[in-house]
């Protein structure tokens, strides 16, 4: 006959705090979580060369140093559909 033995229950001793990623939304310049006309425009701008880049890396949505068409139709799916924030599980 077997008897049963004890067996070590593995606990997690932190909480869990849900929090929010920081957006990755392509298009969005200032960081709001959302894409306005003002940054389609300015995409575009940087796509025709008129002005450089600068701090908008979310313009660059593959960081290849270039905004290219369909960064663009990626920004304007975004202003329309919104951009969506993944929650995410902080352990502390």
């Amino acid at each position: 006959m077997l008897s049963p033995t004890s067996t070590a229950t593995p606990t997690f001793a932190g909480t869990v705090t849900p929090t929010t990623a920081p957006p990755s939304c392509v298009g969005d310049c200032d960081g709001d979580g959302a894409v306005t006309v003002d940054e389609i425009v300015f995409m575009v701008d940087v796509a025709l060369g008129i002005v450089d880049i600068g701090s908008c890396d979310r313009a660059d949505a593959n960081s290849d140093g270039d905004v290219t068409v369909d960064e663009i139709t990626s920004a304007v799916t975004n202003a329309l559909d919104g951009c969506g924030l993944e929650a995410v599980l902080s352990f502390e």
